[in-house]
């Protein structure tokens, strides 16, 4: 289930399933409308049908006053009403914004939740979502810290191996090898924190844009975006995880499908508006990392989800 203001009403069914046919390997776009029902008869059937996290969006909850005091109300009444009508399997949560609600996440042993987002919104959401088993979800991208902390190299971002490529916590002991992890860590530790340190994290937001409208953002480049998705994509293939959590993140969605067709911002998207693949050397179905998790792929409106699921085939839609 998606409440999200993701969904983009630019954005037909026809072109979902298209842009779908691809990711799986079924079909290149081109080729879709003359084997339509073939391609569809190829999805998985679960695809779509197994959905476990209601998402009650909104990412940049900060100070109030603002509309953070209605969430929770919004969000127990939204589990009530699943439970009232016997949907049991689907949990609810919301989605927050590392950037908006993380302080001092260097080193991750530091990082908080912010004040008073924490007392207000954070800490009574956590007791909510240990009390139903739900996740906590963030959006995380590494890009938006590495441009406002200019000591961080860029290979350390885009999870390139480097002698020196590392970040040591001296608290912990802990040594880093990418930003992802850290910033992932950064919020378990918040969490922890806060008295609530085992609950599921899932990041529902991450990616690198491959164009800005800023000529200042010279990083944002297609080269260094398929860098990084590469690289994200192989290093949760792995299994690693964290040094904080061995089992890592539950689910990691990949922003997003489709570029858009703007005046003024950044493209995220991993394929042009035309449908064709932006990069060469991803293969968003199949597997070239060596990994043990199976990689299960839905589009949703202009939001592309990737469910990296340990080992019983189901399939988190948010």
């Amino acid at each position: 289930m998606l409440l999200s203001s993701m969904l983009s009403p630019s954005m037909h069914t026809h072109q979902m399933w298209r842009a779908l046919a691809y990711l799986l390997g079924t079909a290149e776009p081109e080729q879709y409308h003359a084997n339509k029902p073939a391609q569809l008869s190829k999805i998985p059937p679960h695809l779509g049908y197994q959905q476990r996290q209601a998402n009650s969006y909104n990412p940049h909850i900060e100070s109030p006053p603002d509309f953070s005091t209605f969430l929770l109300p919004a969000i127990r009444n939204l589990h009530l009403s699943l439970r009232d009508l016997g949907i049991r399997k689907i949990s609810v949560s919301t989605t927050f914004s590392f950037i908006s609600v993380i302080t001092t996440p260097f080193p991750p042993s530091s990082a908080q939740f912010l004040e008073p987002a924490l007392d207000t919104v954070v800490r009574p959401l956590l007791q909510f979502l240990r009390d139903t088993n739900s996740s906590f979800l963030v959006n995380l991208y590494p890009y938006n810290l590495y441009k406002i902390r200019s000591e961080i190299p860029i290979g350390f971002p885009l999870f390139q191996e480097h002698p020196f490529g590392f970040r040591d916590d001296l608290t912990t002991g802990v040594r880093y090898r990418n930003l992802f992890d850290m910033m992932v860590d950064a919020v378990i530790s918040a969490m922890a924190v806060a008295g609530y340190e085992n609950i599921p994290l899932i990041v529902t937001e991450t990616g690198w844009p491959s164009f800005s409208t800023d000529p200042t953002e010279i990083d944002a480049n297609p080269v260094y975006a398929e860098l990084y998705l590469k690289g994200l994509l192989c290093h949760l293939r792995s299994g690693k995880g964290t040094p904080l959590r061995k089992e890592g993140v539950s689910e990691t969605y990949i922003y997003e499908l489709l570029d858009k067709q703007m005046r003024k911002g950044r493209n995220w998207g991993i394929l042009y508006p035309n449908l064709t693949a932006k990069y060469k050397y991803i293969q968003f179905s199949g597997s070239y990392c060596r990994g043990f998790f199976d990689m299960l792929i839905m589009a949703v409106g202009q939001f592309l989800v990737f469910a990296f699921l340990r080992g019983n085939g189901s399939f988190s839609l948010l």
